[in-house]
């Protein structure tokens, strides 16, 4: 027998060779009798691309019988399409940390991946960025790129990658004003500098300040960071969630006053049992003022008249003995 137009369909890839064959016309019975045909189909290869498939046929019994007659294998030709498979980035974060770059973190991608047959794996995907230069905090596009199989042939494929985005949070950034203490100057002023915690990489706080809650003296003072400062990260201080902790304890002095702030001359006090006592020293009495005063005594007391009062006025007064 002899058959015309059998022909092979094409497919996708499936990782087989299988061939699906329509079976043409047959030819070349004898008299009135008629068989019928069926075809197992064959490809030359499983791979993609143009390929050979190969009809072998078998008869089936009609009004004659199958046996008597024998059909030859035929050969079609037919393509094999690429699977297609979709590899997609995940969605990922991390935190900024000042030193890693936008394509450092999307070289560190993870994926997904569909459409791969049998057992034909992914080897490695490589990755870019939508940014480029340090990761700031944000978000940037995670494209796939380049792929290879560590089992199985890229040819048997069509890819077709999908994006994702990658988050970098901020980091936490601690400014803490510092325990201090001065002598009163009549400013809020501190010398003392708040401190850092958190800064990451070459990031730097610039016009970094702190202050007293008043400008007067006391041990009860509270110290607080000055607004005003600058985060210099190159992300406009973006890259980080900062805290501000205020009301640490300070300290403002009194001012001690001395003879060159007054210009006055300030003499030591001695206590008298500081005195020194030197040798050959004269004992002063002292001071008449000093003494217990005599009870006052009247005329008739004494018994004096008046020629009495006229010698004492004439007698020479005596002088006060105290010393100085």
């Amino acid at each position: 027998l002899t058959v015309t137009g059998s022909s092979a369909a094409g497919k996708t890839y499936d990782a087989t060779t299988a061939a699906t064959i329509t079976v043409g016309a047959l030819s070349g019975t004898v008299g009135s009798e008629a068989v019928t045909a069926s075809a197992v189909g064959t490809f030359d290869s499983a791979n993609a691309g143009s390929r050979t498939a190969t009809a072998a046929y078998s008869l089936v019994d009609g009004t004659g019988l199958a046996a008597n007659y024998s059909l030859s294998d035929t050969t079609h030709s037919a393509t094999i399409t690429p699977a297609p498979v979709l590899l997609s980035a995940v969605p990922q974060s991390s935190t900024y940390d000042g030193v890693s770059t936008y394509a450092s973190l999307a070289a560190n991608s993870t994926y997904r991946v569909s459409g791969l047959l049998g057992s034909d794996a992914v080897g490695s995907l490589t990755f870019s960025a939508s940014k480029s230069g340090l990761a700031q905090a944000g978000s940037f596009v995670v494209v796939p790129g380049a792929v290879s199989l560590s089992q199985g042939e890229l040819g048997n494929y069509s890819f077709t990658y999908g994006f994702a985005a990658y988050t970098v949070n901020q980091a936490l950034l601690r400014i803490t004003a510092t325990s201090a203490s001065k002598v009163f100057d009549g400013t809020v002023a501190s010398a003392a500098l708040p401190q850092v915690t958190g800064l990451l990489g070459s990031d730097r706080v610039l016009n970094l300040s702190q202050a007293y809650d008043s400008a007067s003296a006391g041990t009860d003072k509270f110290l607080r960071v000055v607004s005003g400062y600058t985060i210099a990260d190159g992300n406009n201080g973006g890259n980080y969630i900062v805290t501000v902790v205020d009301n640490t304890q300070g300290v403002i002095s009194q001012d001690g006053l001395t003879s060159a702030d007054t210009g006055i001359s300030v003499l030591p006090v001695l206590a008298p049992a500081a005195v020194p006592r030197f040798p050959g020293a004269i004992k002063l009495r002292p001071s008449l003022i000093d003494l217990p005063m005599p009870k006052r005594r009247g005329r008739s007391d004494l018994g004096l008249d008046g020629e009495d009062d006229e010698k004492i006025a004439d007698q020479p007064q005596l002088k006060d003995q105290s010393p100085g």
